[in-house]
């Protein structure tokens, strides 16, 4: 059952960090952070897929990451 965790959380990791990597730059860190331009800025198309898809495998990481700790003590 280990073996099975880890390779799911495996391609979960690599599916977030492709992505990551394939999403474009929204400038510099201080107006991502809502610093600069007034707030967020809406996603769409590809942008949006792509963030989804982001969120959902960084959701899947985390829970796996969990399950995996309670399962192996």
């Amino acid at each position: 059952m280990n073996t099975v965790l880890m390779i799911l959380l495996g391609i979960a990791a690599l599916v977030v960090i492709v992505s990551v990597i394939l999403q474009q730059s929204s400038g510099d860190a201080a107006s991502s952070l809502g610093g600069a331009n007034g707030g967020a800025k809406k996603a769409g198309g590809n942008e949006a897929l792509l963030s989804k898809i982001t969120i959902f495998a960084s959701v899947i990481f985390v829970v796996l990451t969990l399950v995996l700790v309670v399962v192996g003590k």
